[in-house]
Formats: C-alpha cells, sequence, structure tokens
C-alpha cells in the first residue's frame, strides 16, 4: 500500500477511535500516520486536537501551528479556535486574543469560556453533519 493512502486509512480509524473518545489509541494511530506521510497538514490537526483534548496544551499548540506551517485549509478546521484555546490555557493571552480578534475585548476568563463554547457548538455542528 503507498504510503499516503496507508496514512489517510491510519487517519481515518483514528478518527473513529476520537469518536469514542479513545484519544490515546487515536494519537498513537496519529502519529503512525504521520510516519508515512509527514507533510499532511490533516494529521497534525488532529494530532493537535486529540491532545488539546487530553490537556497536553504545550504539545497541542506545536502540532496545530505545524498544520498551518504545512498549508492546512483554515476555512474547513476550526485550527485558529483550538490554537487560541490552547495559548489561553497557557497563559498566552495576548497571542490568543490575536487568534480571534473578534473576542480580544473579553476578559481572560470570559474568552476562554467562549472559546470553548464555539469548539463545542462547532464539533456538535460536524458530528450531525457526518452522522447523516
Amino acid at each position: 500500500m503507498e504510503p499516503q493512502r496507508r496514512a489517510r486509512l491510519l487517519n481515518n480509524q483514528a478518527n473513529e477511535l476520537v469518536k469514542s473518545g479513545r484519544y490515546h489509541e487515536a494519537l498513537q494511530l496519529y502519529m503512525e500516520a504521520l510516519r508515512f506521510s509527514p507533510q499532511m497538514p490533516e494529521l497534525y490537526y488532529n494530532v493537535g486536537v486529540a491532545l488539546a483534548v487530553m490537556e497536553r496544551f504545550e504539545e497541542a499548540r506545536i502540532a496545530l501551528y505545524k498544520s498551518k506551517q504545512l498549508g492546512l485549509d483554515v476555512k474547513a478546521f476550526p485550527v485558529d479556535l483550538y490554537l487560541a484555546f490552547c495559548e489561553a490555557k497557557v497563559d498566552n493571552f495576548e497571542k490568543a486574543k490575536r487568534l480571534v480578534p473578534e473576542l480580544s475585548q473579553e476578559s481572560e476568563e470570559t474568552f476562554t469560556a467562549r472559546i470553548e463554547k464555539l469548539l463545542e457548538s462547532r464539533n456538535s455542528k460536524h458530528d450531525k453533519e457526518n452522522d447523516g
């Protein structure tokens, strides 16, 4: 099997694990997929999201920034929301607020809560779209 195809297969398997809350197992598959396709921005995004959910915010930031560096479609993926969330969680509020300028006037506590709500609503909308 060609490396790119293998990476996509592993990515899809990991995405299924994420849906059932098995983030540690999913992360292992994402990392294995990266061995086959180290320039695939979606993999870094997925790694970043899994790490963020696992509250490994520093590592999540690295993966999410890498996904952007590799050209992730920021209109299709809420990478800036996840980055802002991670930046806020490691007390980089100025950086976080630059990522989501429409919330820049919020207090630090309100900012983080609003980002969480935005991510939750986007994720539940995404789940409904993919269930149908």
